[in-house]
């Protein structure tokens, strides 16, 4: 029996990773040592070659009913996830595939809960989840998640597993004070010079994001954009070949928008790698 862990990742060759989907396989990769981490992207879904017995779990990411049943042919499936969009488009899943959705949640705190019940949830589990969800309750948030996105952003998977134990909350902040003044520079940079398109009938504030500094800080600017244009429903910011749309509660919900698009996230924050001509103009 292979067990496959499939997590989200922002890129896979190279390896990038999304810190949600690390903390999520880190999870599971704590309770079965021997599981096959396989990261993985959304609309992508990877080859797999199942056998009888084995077991698939996909965290913090899904993919369209029709990969999965088919998966589920062969293997037992499991989803762990919480963006908005896949609860919407997988609720009619067969019974045989076992599903946890929840968008109160990270993905990371969900797998943990899931394969480590009855376990507390380790500090910076919750660091991650408090900036996965944008609720930022926790001492020193923004700096702790500026300090553990630059210690890992250029390693390879197995060293970014082998340094996560050894990582403190009080140095990730320290080390997210150093690069704090270069974010809320690109932050500012792009509020004073973002541009604007028409995104589905929308028209919203648009940024391509170009230096290191602004592709790290894409989701801040996102928001940044959206309280800039009070009038504006939601902001696009282009990260590389992908899309990350950006709104506020009292905006349009861009999960929906990113749907349209080909993506799909959460209500505030969701993203798409689209191929559609003249969806934005």
């Amino acid at each position: 029996m292979v067990i496959h862990v499939l997590f989200h990742a922002k890129s896979i060759a190279p390896f990038r990773p999304c810190v949600d989907g690390l903390f999520a396989a880190w999870a599971a990769v704590q309770a079965m040592p021997d599981a096959r981490l396989v990261p993985a992207k959304y609309q992508e879904p990877p080859k797999l070659s199942l056998k009888r017995g084995d077991r698939v779990y996909l965290l913090d990411l899904t993919y369209p009913a029709p990969v999965l049943e088919n998966w589920a042919n062969t293997a037992d499936v499991t989803v762990l996830d919480h963006h908005k969009q896949a609860l919407e488009d997988l609720r009619f899943l067969s019974d045989r595939i076992l599903k946890t959705f929840d968008m109160y949640r990270s993905g990371a705190v969900i797998a943990w809960e899931h394969f480590h019940p009855g376990k507390e949830v380790p500090e910076l589990f919750r660091y991650v989840q408090d900036r996965d969800l944008w609720t930022k309750q926790l001492p020193n948030c923004d700096l702790v998640s500026l300090g553990l996105s630059e210690v890992i952003q250029d390693l390879s998977l197995e060293q970014a597993l082998a340094l996560l134990p050894s990582l403190a909350i009080g140095e990730l902040a320290q080390t997210g004070r150093h690069i704090d003044i270069e974010i809320k520079q690109a932050i500012a940079y792009a509020v004073a010079h973002h541009s604007t398109r028409c995104v589905i009938g929308h028209v919203v504030p648009f940024f391509k994001c170009r230096t290191p500094r602004q592709k790290q800080a894409y989701s801040d600017i996102g928001h940044a954009l959206v309280n800039a244009n009070p009038k504006a429903p939601f902001a696009v910011v282009q990260t590389g070949n992908g899309w990350a749309l950006r709104s506020e509660n009292d905006r349009a919900d861009v999960a929906r928008i990113a749907k349209m698009i080909g993506g799909g996230g959460h209500r505030n924050a969701s993203g798409a790698r689209s191929e559609l001509p003249g969806w934005m103009v």
